[in-house]
């Protein structure tokens, strides 16, 4: 599942013009570059470990809020985001499901971007 473009595995399970549907594998202590979704919605259910998901607002590029799943917890993404997702355990992995509508058309952001 690791994928060389990433710090993590990332598995599209299934896509079509309206959904996209993506297995992610956190290593512990990995994380995302900070993106944003385009126009995507998206839904988010880990499966094992814990996640946490740091908003900014597309607009502002400031810091909202900081989100955290736990096994069994769904969180759920909007268009008007940018996000930086990750692993922080230093000795499990995190698994969860991602689903986006319509399919994924991400933008990466710099740190230097981005306000905390």
């Amino acid at each position: 599942m690791k994928n060389k473009k990433y710090a993590y595995g990332r598995t599209t399970l299934y896509a079509d013009d309206k959904v996209e549907v993506v297995l992610i594998e956190w290593p512990p202590g990995a994380k995302s570059a900070a993106h944003d979704h385009g126009t995507s919605h998206g839904m988010i259910r880990v499966l094992e470990g814990m996640v946490y998901c740091d908003n900014f607002s597309k607009k502002t590029k400031q810091f909202t809020s900081r989100l955290v799943g736990r096994k069994g917890d769904m969180l759920f993404e909007t268009p008007e985001i940018v996000h930086i997702m990750g692993n922080n355990s230093k000795t499990k992995r995190a698994l969860a499901l991602h689903v986006y509508t319509p399919p994924l058309k991400m933008k990466v952001y710099s740190d230097a971007e981005l306000k905390r």
